[in-house]
């Protein structure tokens, strides 16, 4: 019996060692989940009390930190980074986010609402960042446990790429150099999104009781930290807006009934022209992103600082949001 053990430790551990090198020649310094390391580092440094925005791509290609700070007179931490983590950990991450006097601001894609949906990106943040598994939900364990082997594979071919080649794999516009020191995602788009017929919201909502329980979780402990949490709406196109109207309509309508926290603004009012998007109907343009922080600050004129209601010039200035990086 003891030399069996003696055996199987000495397999696990060549495994380790493997999988460590292979690890190691992955490398992959520049890979987009890596702006997560500075959203943490910026929620842990940052006092408070400050405004974060809380959401998936949506969020990180959408909101320009700085114009909005410099009308809050607080700092803005942009939390958003990719939908594919899925809803467990996003929300997880703001809870253990939020210090006292915070203001959140939740902006969830549409795929959100319909229930669990985690993705492989699952997998790359946790080797990407391990400390990142603090906020995984048992669930995100279990779909970690279901994919081991997708990711092992993944991370073979990757390593040994990465020890032949000392290249690192190509991402195209998404890499971490496009963070600015807000943790907003800034670039120079190359293609551009046209909406198509097959481009729609949800046409149901199969995970909204779930979503609502989780955000009403959320809120208790926004809370007890007398912190104050709003619910918002991703920007989408004009096209894709008008073909779901109605069903977004009775989204809106039951969070705001069912919500114990105010939500900020409708579906319709970030609407914006398919000019405004590049590569999905989430990821918005510099141009898209300074009108959609536009509209954000107008729909929390007087939520942060209550003076900022008295001076409407500042929300129709359109060189602000422009101003900033």
């Amino acid at each position: 019996m003891k030399r069996f053990v003696l055996k199987v430790s000495a397999f696990l551990s060549l495994q380790l060692l493997v999988l460590i090198a292979l690890w190691s020649g992955w490398r992959n310094e520049s890979h987009y989940l890596r702006g997560g390391i500075l959203k943490e580092s910026l929620t842990t440094d940052t006092p408070g009390p400050r405004v974060l925005f809380v959401g998936g791509s949506n969020v990180a290609f959408g909101i320009r930190s700085e114009f909005l700070e410099s009308v809050f007179h607080r700092p803005v931490i942009n939390l958003g980074l990719h939908a594919g983590l899925a809803k467990d950990f996003i929300l997880n991450q703001a809870a253990s986010a939020v210090k006292e006097g915070d203001i959140v601001v939740v902006v969830l894609e549409y795929e959100h609402y319909y229930g669990y949906l985690p993705s492989l990106d699952l997998l790359t943040m946790a080797c990407i960042d391990p400390s990142e598994l603090k906020h995984y939900s048992l669930r995100d364990w279990a779909y970690l446990g279901d994919q081991g082997l997708c990711l092992l594979s993944a991370l073979a071919n990757a390593g040994l790429n990465g020890w032949s080649t000392g290249a690192e794999p190509s991402s195209g516009t998404m890499k971490l150099d496009a963070f600015n020191s807000r943790a907003d995602f800034v670039h120079d788009e190359m293609s551009k999104f046209h909406s198509t017929g097959n481009d729609y919201p949800p046409l149901s909502f199969p995970g909204l009781g779930e979503i609502i329980n989780e955000l009403n979780e959320l809120n208790e402990r926004c809370v007890s930290k007398a912190a104050t949490l709003y619910l918002g709406y991703p920007p989408m196109p004009n096209e894709v807006i008008a073909r779901g109207e109605e069903r977004l309509v009775w989204l809106d309508q039951t969070l705001r009934e069912r919500l114990r926290f105010d939500v900020l603004w409708h579906p319709a009012d970030m609407a914006q022209d398919d000019s405004a998007f590049f590569d999905s109907r989430y990821h918005l343009t510099k141009t898209g992103a300074e009108e959609n922080s536009r509209r954000v600050l107008h729909a929390m004129s007087g939520k942060v600082n209550p003076k900022e209601a008295e001076h409407p010039s500042r929300l129709a200035r359109g060189s602000d949001a422009s101003s900033v990086r």
